[in-house]
């Protein structure tokens, strides 16, 4: 299968399994808001600068995936090739948004364990969280297809829930405020 067959599939097959929301535009998460105390960030931000060889921005975003997930089940049935160039076309993604936001830290961990898919346990830019802080702290929630957090400077964050695609990387300037003000 050549790669644009590729994506042409895995873009369906993807569709088939959103709801109708999803499909047609701007996906309507589940967010939730909270603030860390001053020592709260000041821990994340020491948990994070262990895991980092650059200073840690003021606005630092986080991809979370769990163990026992089940999210990319479909694409493991693929072969490695595929699944390898999934998770190519994912790190360029990541590098391209970062690149257009050099103000903030990015961070991608999973939940330690060994039933996790290929596209997870393959990709070495997601760092585990071994134990299991970064969950506490921030997360504390178990999601299908992992999550996402946006910590501001002042401490507030917003976590998006089921974040398969790490989209929080994406938020603008507004939708994140949008979400703040809902709380």
């Amino acid at each position: 299968m050549n790669r644009t067959a590729l994506i042409v599939v895995l873009s369906l097959l993807l569709m088939a399994h959103l709801p109708a929301a999803a499909q047609t535009g701007r996906v309507e998460y589940k967010i939730t808001t909270r603030t860390l105390d001053p020592a709260g960030l000041a821990t994340l931000k020491s948990f994070l600068a262990k895991h980092s060889s650059s200073r840690i921005q003021d606005t630092i975003l986080i991809k979370y995936d769990f163990n026992k997930e089940s999210c990319w089940d479909v694409l493991d049935t693929q072969s490695d090739e595929q699944v390898k160039q999934v998770l190519e076309q994912h790190g360029s993604w990541v590098k391209t948004a970062v690149e257009s936001r050099p103000f903030i830290s990015v961070f991608e961990f999973r939940e330690p364990g060994n039933k996790i898919n290929k596209l997870k346990k393959w990709d070495q830019h997601i760092m585990i969280d071994s134990t299991r802080e970064l969950y506490k702290l921030v997360f504390n929630k178990k999601t299908t297809c992992g999550s996402s957090a946006i910590i501001l400077p002042d401490g507030r964050f917003i976590v998006v829930h089921s974040d398969a695609h790490f989209e929080a990387l994406i938020f603008t300037k507004d939708r994140i405020a949008e979400a703040l003000a809902k709380k």
